[in-house]
């Protein structure tokens, strides 16, 4: 077997075709080329949200100035785990083609189920897996950041423990303001990485990493306790990650199933924290995206404000004229589509 090296390229993004940016992407989302061919993991440098104390809810002011501090720079590396040794890594045992006599390190017992000739991860753990992978993802970011050998491939020598703090605090954080996803009514959550963080925020409350404080005002404070995250967090998280990753190897639905249900479970505290996160709601960050337009044999990049007037013109600076034939094939699509 050839190892070929990992890959993670930084782009800067012209134009993004949907609802949302993405930070970083892990290509293609298929488990067989993934398996066989390869993938390709990619940070999109100019998507990463602005983090003011105005974007920063509920967080002492010494936890805002960590993150104010360290974002820009920690959760690159964040994404980079995320991406590379995340979505990069977790072999599948099929049938027939490993030892019998594999101990699955989650139950200290021989593996005792794996996956079909015909069966994929996707197929076999279904809905549960786009939320499950991504918390397996951000586990792995937690996990290695830990360790000083990830920051050091991005040379960033000199306090690299203050951006371990930022990764954990900022994914803690991320998983609370995630219930905004969530609906109680019906127990369902409306977004995948959501309900992946706030299984980690639950991993470390468990394990008294962070905690949440009600104000006499009505408001909350989720606070984490740093000195924690060597001893009591990387316990909770090694033992987590080893979790979801060996399930996942082995066909596990059940073990996995019953793991990310405990984690995902809310309590009268966090539907309390819910409801203060929905009446503070702000109004979503506007993606204005520039247009690039050549002019006099030179490229030049043209950039917009962030409002709905910026998003106007960006349309219609990048689509100046009427494109006959591209709108007759959009309407036959359409056609298609809605036969």
């Amino acid at each position: 077997m050839t190892f070929k090296a990992p890959d993670f390229t930084s782009l800067e993004v012209v134009a993004f075709a949907g609802s949302g940016i993405p930070i970083g992407i892990n290509i293609p989302n298929y488990d067989d080329i993934r398996t066989n061919e390869g993938y390709k993991n990619v940070n999109l440098g100019n998507a990463y949200p602005k983090v003011t104390p105005t974007t920063l809810d509920f967080l002492s002011e010494e936890d805002m100035e960590l993150v104010i501090e360290q974002y820009d720079t920690a959760e690159v590396v964040g994404v980079a785990i995320h991406e590379l040794l995340g979505h990069g890594s977790g072999t599948l045992l099929y049938e027939g083609k490993f030892d019998p006599n594999l101990i699955n390190p989650a139950t200290g017992e021989k593996v005792d189920c794996c996956y079909k000739e015909d069966e994929t991860w996707s197929s076999k753990f279904g809905k549960l897996s786009n939320a499950y992978e991504e918390c397996r993802a951000e586990t792995m970011a937690l996990y290695l950041s830990c360790y000083h050998d990830p920051f050091s491939a991005f040379e960033m020598h000199q306090n690299w423990e203050r951006s371990r703090d930022m990764i954990w605090l900022y994914m803690a954080y991320a998983g609370l303001k995630g219930l905004l996803f969530y609906d109680p009514s019906n127990n369902m959550w409306g977004q995948a990485h959501c309900k992946a963080r706030y299984a980690i925020f639950r991993v470390l409350q468990e394990a008294k990493v962070v905690s949440i404080e009600f104000t006499e005002d009505g408001s909350f404070f989720m606070r984490m306790n740093r000195e924690a995250i060597p001893g009591e967090g990387f316990a909770a998280i090694k033992d987590f990650l080893m979790k979801l990753h060996c399930f996942k190897a082995t066909a596990d639905l059940t073990r996995g199933t019953e793991l990310f249900d405990y984690f995902t479970k809310t309590d009268e505290d966090i539907l309390k924290a819910r409801e203060i996160i929905l009446s503070k709601q702000k109004p979503r960050r506007m993606n204005v995206q520039p247009t690039l337009r050549m002019e006099n044999g030179s490229v030049q990049l043209l950039e917009y404000d962030e409002s709905f007037d910026g998003i106007i013109k960006s349309y219609c600076e990048r689509f100046p004229y009427f494109d006959e034939e591209m709108f007759e094939d959009f309407n036959k699509e359409w056609a298609l589509m809605h036969k």
